[in-house]
């Protein structure tokens, strides 16, 4: 299934796509995958693209749940053993998903995209921090990578705009 979930991203022109396995850290699910649209309308096609392609090729199977819209810039789809996010970069960039599930088992997918510029590259968490401070701030850069999951209370909630 994360295959097909990967390529309908892919043929949607989705960004950053992002699959780990989390069955050893949750409960909830299995897989989750992540996938960045750079717009509303680019999001819901998306994941009518997934919803597609899983009911073809997994003998109709809906989502489970379908929670969000394309107007809020987050969409989650739950096939419980799989959840899909399908995000906009600010949303993506605000919760930083990734960083909540860092001891997860993370998937090369970028064999199954088709060849790709370099703004379609795997989302890498780790270059949130690397790309934000210069040398001069690197105090403040020790004091969000603290202990716990520290978020930035001076930043807007990109849902809320």
């Amino acid at each position: 299934m994360i295959e097909k979930i990967v390529k309908a991203a892919d043929k949607r022109k989705a960004a950053s796509i992002s699959a780990f396995r989390v069955f050893q850290l949750t409960e909830v699910t299995t897989f989750m995958v992540i996938v960045e649209g750079n717009s509303k309308p680019q999001n819901q096609a998306i994941a009518l693209a997934i919803e597609d392609d899983i009911k073809i090729d997994f003998n109709g199977q809906l989502p489970i749940s379908k929670e969000g819209s394309a107007s809020s810039g987050w969409i989650l789809l739950d096939y419980g053993s799989v959840i899909i996010h399908v995000m906009t970069p600010q949303m993506r960039n605000f919760y930083k998903i990734e960083r909540r599930w860092k001891d997860a088992e993370f998937f090369d997918v970028t064999h199954l995209m088709s060849p790709q510029d370099a703004s379609n590259r795997p989302y890498d968490a780790s270059m949130d921090l690397e790309n934000l401070f210069d040398e001069d701030n690197w105090d403040q850069k020790k004091d969000i990578e603290g202990e716990g999951d520290d978020i930035d209370r001076d930043e807007e909630d990109p849902f809320w705009k």
